[in-house]
């Protein structure tokens, strides 16, 4: 059995026997690109070029990955709505993103109706104000939904649904019209 040398940066370390290399390789202390060298032999030599030590620095093949589920399974399946569109939005996002809708736009029409009835209808102007503002909320419900609706038509989104991120597809072959507001 030969004294074998190695390399560590310009130092030379050894003699150490071929066991006693073998656990250094196996430790970390020697690499493949350490120099190696013992008698008989005409140069240093890298392990890795080194017939007898060449195997310990083969690197196994990388582990299989395994794909973990992204996110949980839905919740309930999406449904499909008139002639091939799938609704894929789920309720709560829906949800939120009428009740900012409402936010937005109950008080600003709100204000617009006061408005024009200060100028135009003082007499209007007095019957609202003396009314429950719970219920003036409640009848412009109906022309809140009326504005959403023509926003969804010209615009394809309601500031909403834009905000929350709530996409309404609509089929290639029909307009957003016929598809918002059915016959």
């Amino acid at each position: 059995m030969a004294d074998w040398y190695y390399a560590v940066g310009q130092n030379q370390k050894g003699p150490v026997g071929e066991d006693e290399l073998r656990e250094l390789i196996e430790s970390g202390q020697i690499t493949g690109e350490t120099y190696l060298w013992h008698e008989g032999m005409d140069a240093w030599q890298r392990a890795t070029e080194h017939p007898e030590f060449a195997s310990a620095f083969v690197a196994p093949p990388p582990l299989p990955v395994v794909q973990l589920s992204k996110r949980p399974p839905p919740a309930f399946e999406p449904r499909v709505g008139g002639e091939g569109v799938v609704i894929t939005s789920r309720p709560w996002p829906r949800f939120w993103a009428r009740f900012i809708d409402n936010l937005i736009f109950v008080p600003l029409l709100g204000f617009c109706i006061f408005l024009l009835a200060v100028l135009y209808a003082p007499d209007v102007y007095l019957q609202i104000v003396t009314m429950n503002t719970g219920l003036f909320g409640l009848l412009l419900l109906p022309l809140v939904t009326l504005f959403l609706a023509l926003c969804m038509i010209t615009t394809g989104y309601t500031p909403g649904k834009a905000i929350v991120g709530v996409r309404v597809p609509v089929p290639v072959d029909r307009s957003r019209m016929h598809r918002l507001l059915p016959r």
